[in-house]
């Protein structure tokens, strides 16, 4: 007798909630531009760190180092990639 497994969708719901959950703002593309939310960095360093960013092509990722920031773009992995060039010179890197 061949075996049959039920699987069970309902944890799919359960992530549906999760997402309407997030505030309007974590949607808000308007913020996309606020460079004042870039922490650690100064005006300068912002203003071309999120330039540059923005500029590129996605998919896409940037990551802020303790002094400065790296990105990545057009890679399998750009969070990743953002990542390791973030840690080969900087310290604290976060997303």
């Amino acid at each position: 007798m061949p075996l049959r497994l039920k699987l069970s969708l309902s944890f799919l719901h359960s992530a549906f909630v999760l997402l309407a959950a997030l505030p309007q703002a974590a949607w808000s593309a308007d913020r996309i531009n606020d460079f004042s939310a870039v922490p650690y960095l100064n005006a300068r360093q912002k203003t071309a760190l999120v330039a540059s960013y923005l500029a590129a092509p996605p998919p896409k990722a940037i990551a802020i180092g303790s002094t400065s920031g790296m990105w990545a773009s057009g890679a399998f992995d750009p969070a990743r990639s953002a990542m390791r060039q973030c840690w080969k010179v900087l310290q604290y890197c976060q997303l």
